[in-house]
């Protein structure tokens, strides 16, 4: 069930939270802080009741999000989770394995379909589609043009009365073991400290995968690249990613 409310039982109280938050459609926008998002949503859930774990995941094609952004966000608790296309529901799904009932469920996106997805699994989680007990949802869990959760976290950060320099959180306050906190869906890699992370985005290896798994012939696109430099292969998945309905190569051509 999708609420607006403070948790209705003590085992939500104590359940563990998890935020997905679609990156790519819900940037951070250059006036805010990226350093104030993860503190100010844990202190929102902790002020209406939420006292259970919380895990945050930013989630989605990272190598597009700037890097002191990641950076930023990381130093404050949130999780990373790159993917190599812009779907996010087989990731999201993946990621409910490390988070079985009961657990409070809330997803930031501007990605509409997910709405039908996320109520799927309303009968076992709780969906929490606003932390604003005061405040009407207006459009639902997500649609094309905004997202309204999103967009009042936005103008709350935004706010004279908001503090402008988050503490920073307790080693594992808000991170979960079940799963990982810089993780690299391409190539399937848990990987240990930010510079590493970082390291391994921009490396050929992980530029070959991102490729591979691009529609309308990422695959061979990457089987002829091997040969070629990261910055190359970059180029050439920039292309794909920009055009998603032209292939790169004929699809009579494709063995």
């Amino acid at each position: 069930m999708m609420q607006t409310y403070p948790p209705r039982t003590e085992e939500e109280v104590k359940a563990e939270t998890t935020v997905w938050w679609d990156i790519n459609r819900c940037p951070v926008p250059g006036d805010v802080n990226p350093r104030l998002i993860g503190p100010f949503i844990k202190d929102s859930l902790k002020n209406i009741g939420y006292s259970g774990r919380l895990t945050i995941t930013a989630i989605g094609i990272l190598t597009e999000v700037d890097n002191e952004v990641l950076q930023a966000l990381c130093s404050t608790g949130v999780s990373l989770y790159h993917i190599p296309t812009e779907g996010v529901v087989r990731p999201l799904c993946r990621l409910l394995n490390d988070y079985p009932p009961p657990a409070n469920l809330m997803v930031l996106s501007r990605q509409g379909f997910l709405d039908q997805f996320i109520r799927s699994l309303s009968s076992t989680y709780n969906i929490l589609g606003s932390i604003y007990p005061e405040r009407s949802i207006r459009y639902g869990f997500a649609r094309s043009e905004e997202c309204y959760l999103w967009e009042t976290f936005l103008a709350d950060i935004r706010s004279p009365t908001t503090v402008r320099e988050p503490l920073l959180p307790e080693a594992g306050q808000w991170r979960t073991m079940a799963g990982p906190a810089l993780f690299c869906g391409s190539c399937k890699l848990d990987l240990k400290g930010f510079q590493s992370f970082a390291n391994h985005l921009c490396s050929k290896e992980h530029a070959l995968k991102d490729l591979h798994y691009q529609p309308f012939g990422g695959a061979r696109a990457a089987f002829e690249s091997k040969g070629l430099d990261a910055d190359a292969i970059r180029g050439m998945l920039k292309r794909l990613r920009e055009a998603p309905r032209q292939p790169l190569y004929d699809e009579d051509d494709e063995d």
